[in-house]
């Protein structure tokens, strides 16, 4: 149990001896424009008639006021979600030859969630929930067979679909709420097309393209596509931008692979029509980025031989061994190509503005596969599976702790359960205030696929307002707050408690476990004016951590204040 306790102390500024501090610690402030106040130094359970300044209840987390008003417990409570299973019937775990499930949100009536996985049989599954994930139908039965796929929607919610099944790349053009695959137009017949990739153009979202790799079983190329007319015609199906002018080139024909694993993502802000990039894994170590610049109808000026960017030169060495960390994830974010990959099991980010490429920033040690998104407020999440504490994988993810980003946060755990959580696949961008997520779960076929989300009340939240402070003497005052003790607060990530009105007065800061900021800045508390306290939470794992507060009320025209306590306690 924790005792509550406050005290009133006097300080002050002179050169006064002993005996002079004693005295004014006995009759502090007896009379201060004609109001009385109190000092309660040598009786912290006496109670105060008529405080000058009062603590009342706020409308968010869960107070107790004691003390007649003089103190507080303020509890806040970050619920975590539970994770639903979309589907108990998913096929092998791995990333085998690309994309084995993938999670989207359209933008009808219900923010329909949709998530597509191979199911145990290999066949392509559509799922989709109206009731944002707590339960989960199929859109229809389907035998579609496929080895990998992606999905992309468009702004008249049309699923864009590409997939590779026995060799050969087919596109797919359906309505969200379809029952039904739409007609397949096959872009490559090859026999060795896999691990297609799909992005809709930011710029004309009847601009399509798609990358794919065609290997055999000592080489690799990257070769492209693009409709402009949402997919009902398509060419360049057969270009290979890998094949750069000799001697350059940026294809692999080293040993086996199992591929080179392309994505391709869009850029509306640069250039006048927008972007694309192309990202792969070349087969040996290294990981290339090429853009293509687009034109008024839709075409692709792919960059010059020298204009090529090598984010990479240590990425896992290629193998037949589909379980390889030679997966990346790209994005288009707040104006720059972003990427994360894998070297030697640590997960590392870089970003490209087309002027420069930033430095690597490493990510917790054992963080494979990872999957990159953004929230609404472009901060940045890497999602990614570690065994770091045990034996079975399971999943974390890292947050930016800016939006440049300088670092990133400490990891937090998703998944605990120590039954093999892997693969996990993020939804593009922070739409309906959610980053969504899935992943594989289980140590044997048929695999479970989860879903769950982070936002707003999950790990992270705002709590406005926790405590009110009301001036009740019709006086004026400063006040501010002092963290004098804490307990746990190693997993806090962030812990800022603000005085609030309008505008605000940042107080005390914990970020990654530390103090920023233990004592804030005086804050003018006007005469019968209400002032609020609240906070922004954000914690790496479950638990309760507390933070001990005075809140110091400077005392009108005097050198002296008086100290209320507060605890809050963050579950």
């Amino acid at each position: 149990m924790v005792k509550y306790r406050r005290e009133f102390r006097g300080v002050h500024k002179s050169i006064l001896g002993a005996l002079a501090l004693l005295i004014l610690l006995g009759f502090l402030l007896q009379n201060v424009a004609g109001s009385a106040y109190y000092s309660l130094f040598m009786e912290s359970n006496t109670t105060v008639s008529s405080p000058p300044v009062e603590l009342q209840e706020g409308t968010a987390g869960n107070s107790t006021i004691y003390a007649n008003s003089t103190s507080a417990l303020t509890s806040v409570n970050l619920t975590y979600p539970a994770s639903e299973t979309v589907s108990a019937d998913a096929k092998a775990r791995a990333n085998s030859y690309g994309t084995q499930r993938a999670v989207l949100r359209t933008t009808d009536a219900n923010n329909t969630l949709h998530v597509f996985l191979l199911d145990s049989s290999g066949d392509l599954q559509w799922y989709n929930s109206t009731d944002d994930g707590q339960t989960w139908d199929k859109s229809f039965t389907s035998n579609l067979s496929a080895s990998s796929f992606s999905v992309e929607k468009d702004s008249s919610n049309n699923i864009h679909l590409v997939y590779e099944a026995s060799g050969n790349v087919e596109y797919r053009k359906q309505a969200y709420n379809a029952t039904a695959w739409g007609t397949a137009t096959t872009l490559d017949s090859s026999g060795d097309a896999h691990q297609p990739s799909i992005v809709v153009a930011a710029y004309n979202q009847s601009w399509i393209y798609v990358v794919f790799d065609v290997h055999a079983k000592k080489s690799s190329e990257v070769h492209f596509a693009r409709s402009t007319d949402s997919g009902s015609t398509w060419a360049e199906t057969s270009e290979d931008i890998t094949d750069l002018t000799p001697p350059n080139t940026l294809e692999y024909t080293g040993g086996d692979t199992a591929g080179v694993f392309p994505s391709i993502v869009s850029n509306n802000t640069l250039g006048t029509y927008g972007h694309i990039y192309a990202t792969w894994f070349s087969g040996n170590l290294y990981l290339y980025l090429r853009r293509g610049v687009l034109d008024s109808a839709g075409g692709v000026t792919w960059d010059a031989d020298d204009n090529v960017t090598t984010l990479s030169s240590a990425m896992s060495v290629a193998s037949t061994t589909v379980n390889t960390n030679m997966t990346h994830s790209a994005v288009d974010n707040n104006g720059k190509y972003k990427v994360v990959y894998c070297e030697s099991g640590t997960a590392k980010y870089r970003d490209w503005n087309e002027t420069s490429l930033s430095s690597p920033i490493s990510l917790a040690t054992v963080s494979n596969y990872p999957s990159l998104t953004y929230d609404s407020n472009n901060y940045l999440y890497v999602f990614y599976e570690t065994n770091a504490s045990n034996n079975n994988y399971y999943i974390r993810y890292q947050r930016s702790a800016d939006t440049t980003p300088t670092s990133f946060s400490n990891p937090i755990n998703i998944t605990d359960s120590n039954q093999d959580n892997e693969y996990v696949t993020t939804k593009i961008g922070g739409d309906n205030n959610r980053i969504e997520f899935v992943w594989t779960c289980g140590n044997a076929i048929p695999y479970e696929v989860k879903y769950n989300y982070r936002g707003p009340g999950a790990g992270e939240d705002d709590f406005n307002y926790v405590l009110k402070m009301v001036e009740k003497d019709g006086f004026d005052w400063k006040v501010r707050l002092k963290a004098y003790d804490n307990s746990s607060i190693t997993r806090l990530n962030n812990c800022s408690i603000y005085i609030y009105n309008g505008s605000n007065s940042t107080q005390i800061v914990i970020l990654n476990g530390d103090y920023e900021n233990k004592t804030g800045p005086w804050y003018d508390l006007a005469a019968s004016a209400t002032e609020y306290i609240w906070m922004h939470v954000e914690t790496s794992s479950a638990g309760t951590s507390y933070v001990y507060v005075y809140l110091e009320i400077l005392v009108p025209n005097k050198t002296t204040y008086a100290r209320y306590i507060i605890a809050f306690e963050i579950t």
